[in-house]
């Protein structure tokens, strides 16, 4: 530690300030790993060559260039070919690495988290300044595109399971009497299809809210689920959604708000103990648009009562001294409430429901609206699939045990690789950057001793 310390100090002496310390103890530091990465392969392509089948034989090497943590690196493997003329990288496959892939696995997770947070060309600007690789928007793209897809087709697949042959692959075990579900639509912009604007459906179910202080609440137990899908697929991914957390034989009553959509309704088909119930800010932005402000408040109150007569009576009197273009906006909010008056109901669920309006905005609007982007139909159904991932606290663990399909032959399987007794004095004796153009320098021979390597000086 002395010996660090030491050095440091005389470095700060010659004039190096702490960013430019810090920038180039990093960058040396990415350059021993690279080395012992790559000669780590080597030492595993080597096993594997001891190990192969009789019926393989080695072709030649064959390079690839992977984008890692501490750089790009291009890894040097034998190829071989079996008896059928089929060839194959041994070392790929037992690295788990597609023909494909140019993005290590750590370096891909951390990609895809941060691309539900930002543009693509954002988070390739991010990466390249916080280390020293360059991954393109397009890579991270084509990644991004390929892993969503996966992981939308597992859901779908445990949705077709569940309704078409009853089986729910992971059951919920939580219990709740009650659950609060709301569903809303967003109009997004598209291109490259044949029509202009698309609605991506979320909906969230919670248990209640709960105080966060200053009048404010929050959530308990949110799931959020949301994409491109027609009403029957939506309904269906949701209550899959749900019969994975909890034991839904055990909720007694499920209630589900909405602006009265006629898909948002649909999910009370799918639900036990469903009850309907118009969302209140919408319920209030047709009374507040049609109706003059000194009748707001008695407009507001018999709506809560679900009283239609006296709003029939309001109506009439408000149209019998409205303008024409008044009259009209009053008919068309006379027609919508009355239409929806099966969701007026006179006692609603304490501190529970009006929360879509900011869910809409937090989950799916801060990413696809408000910076002028447009989105194809697959292209928005994957994020919006992503971002509730995310949202329910999934995303991290589903990206971790996430299998791209792999180009690997389907007999291959796994095994464990013998290595050498002691790789430690291979590996001590295969660092060639430690004897390069900076290896005169103090801080190589202060790292030089915290890796134990003081034999190379």
């Amino acid at each position: 530690m002395e010996n660090i310390i030491g050095s440091i100090c005389t470095l700060i002496k010659e004039g190096v300030d702490c960013k430019q310390l810090e920038k180039e103890v990093f960058e040396f530091a990415c350059k021993i790993a690279g080395n012992i990465f790559s000669q780590a392969l080597q030492l595993i392509d080597e096993a594997l060559l001891k190990q192969k089948d009789k019926d393989l034989c080695v072709v030649g090497f064959r390079e690839k260039t992977i984008e890692m943590l501490f750089g790009r690196l291009t890894i040097k493997r034998r190829l071989y070919r079996d008896s059928n003329g089929s060839y194959r990288f041994l070392l790929d496959e037992a690295l788990g690495l597609n023909k494909s892939q140019r993005i290590s696995p750590t370096l891909a997770e951390a990609a895809t988290v941060l691309v539900t947070h930002m543009p693509f060309r954002k988070v390739s600007e991010v990466i390249g300044l916080l280390l020293p690789t360059h991954l393109s928007h397009m890579m991270i793209y084509n990644h991004f595109e390929k892993v969503a897809e996966v992981l939308d087709k597992q859901d779908e697949r445990r949705a077709n399971n569940l309704f078409e042959n009853g089986v729910i692959e992971h059951p919920g075990t939580k219990v709740s009497e009650k659950l609060f579900v709301e569903a809303d639509g967003l109009f997004i912009h598209l291109q490259r299809e044949n029509k202009r604007k698309a609605e991506l459906k979320l909906g969230v179910s919670y248990e209640g809210l709960a105080s966060t202080g200053s009048g404010r609440h929050k959530t308990v137990g949110k799931i959020a689920v949301a994409g491109m899908l027609s009403s029957k697929d939506f309904w269906q991914r949701f209550s899959e959604r749900l019969c994975c957390s909890y034991d839904v034989g055990e909720i007694r009553a499920v209630y589900i708000g909405g602006d009265g959509a006629s898909w948002i309704k649909g999910g009370c088909d799918l639900f036990k103990h469903a009850t309907f119930i118009l969302d209140r800010f919408h319920l209030n932005r047709e009374i507040m648009r049609s109706l003059p402000a000194a009748l707001h408040a008695k407009a507001i109150d018999l709506a809560s009562q679900a009283d239609m007569e006296g709003l029939d009576t309001l109506f009439s009197q408000a149209t019998a001294n409205a303008s024409k273009s008044q009259a009209k906006r009053i008919k068309k909010a006379r027609a919508y409430i009355f239409a929806n008056k099966d969701g007026l109901k006179k006692e609603l669920p304490e501190r529970a429901l009006g929360t879509m309006e900011g869910q809409i905005d937090k989950t799916l609007a801060h990413r696809f609206k408000k910076r002028g982007m447009s989105w194809t139909l697959s292209g928005a159904h994957r994020m919006a699939h992503m971002l509730c991932l995310r949202e329910n606290g999934e995303l991290f663990e589903r990206l971790q045990n996430c299998h791209m399909p792999a180009d690997f032959p389907a007999q291959v399987s796994p095994k464990s690789i013998s290595l050498p007794e002691d790789p430690g004095k291979w590996l001590r004796a295969s660092l060639p950057a430690l004897t390069g153009p900076h290896g005169s320098r103090p801080w190589v021979a202060t790292l030089r001793g915290i890796a134990g390597l003081g034999a190379l000086a």
